[in-house]
């Protein structure tokens, strides 16, 4: 298991007078895989970037394998929406500088785990949508971290690029066993990636539901009752008799 553990407690944040994240506790075994879903703002990208120390807390703590966090821990690798690569490097020496030992190899190993063998030489202005996350997702496995951030990596792809993606990180999480948190507004995805789905409302957490399907997943009835259960959570009554919801 190279996964570590993730304690969240009493966790808040503001800016100024504005609360963004308020009260949030959960608690993530090693090699889990936890999906964060919930409106905009509630408070799920914040809440990744506490993690990672990108953000500092108002008040509450967060614990890494049993050590608070009070700096960028190079065993914590973030995954964004858009690849954040450098256009002026080509694909392999963008891997190379997210390795902590500047390793060729260990470059070579990530891209070919994300698909992109014999694309080292090429510049990333020439890749699709679906070749730059790969490149961010090799950039970031190529330290071996203990635990993978993913922030809505795959909310630009069109939706069969989307569909490949998933099973890549499922891939790459079955394989290497890190600690895997994905924000992302699709439930459907968070119900393919995840063994357990938070739902966020109003910047707190609303609820913690354990997927409990077989790998691969397949979108059939099961498939389905598990969506059904987490939009109950993230739908709003549109009157007091509940009889119409918007998103």
């Amino acid at each position: 298991m190279n996964g570590i553990s993730i304690e969240i407690k009493n966790l808040s944040k503001k800016f100024g007078e504005l609360s963004i994240l308020e009260d949030a506790n959960i608690s993530i075994d090693p090699g889990d895989f936890f999906a964060i879903v919930g409106k905009s703002g509630c408070g799920k990208s914040t809440l990744l970037r506490l993690i990672t120390y990108l953000e500092k807390p108002t008040s509450g703590s967060i614990l890494l394998d049993g050590k608070p966090v009070d700096r960028i821990n190079s065993d914590v690798r973030f995954v964004f929406q858009d690849a954040r690569i450098l256009l002026w490097k080509n694909v392999l020496d963008n891997v190379i500088l997210g390795s902590p030992t500047r390793s060729r190899e260990d470059a070579l190993w990530a891209l070919k785990a994300v698909g992109l063998e014999g694309r080292e030489k090429s510049w990333p202005i020439v890749l699709s949508g679906g070749q730059r996350q790969r490149l961010s997702l090799a950039r970031a496995i190529v330290g071996k971290p203990k635990v993978l951030l993913l922030d809505e990596p795959l909310g630009a792809l069109d939706a069969l690029t989307r569909i490949e993606m998933q099973q890549l990180i499922e891939k790459l999480w079955k394989e290497q066993r890190f600690t895997a948190v994905l924000v992302t507004h699709d439930v459907a995805e968070a119900v393919t990636l995840a063994n357990h789905v938070i739902v966020m409302d109003n910047k707190k957490i609303h609820k913690d539901i354990h997927v409990e399907l077989a790998r691969p997943r397949e979108h059939n009835r099961d498939f389905a009752y598990y969506e059904e259960k987490i939009l109950k959570y993230i739908l709003k009554p549109k009157d007091t008799k509940g009889a119409e919801y918007v998103i």
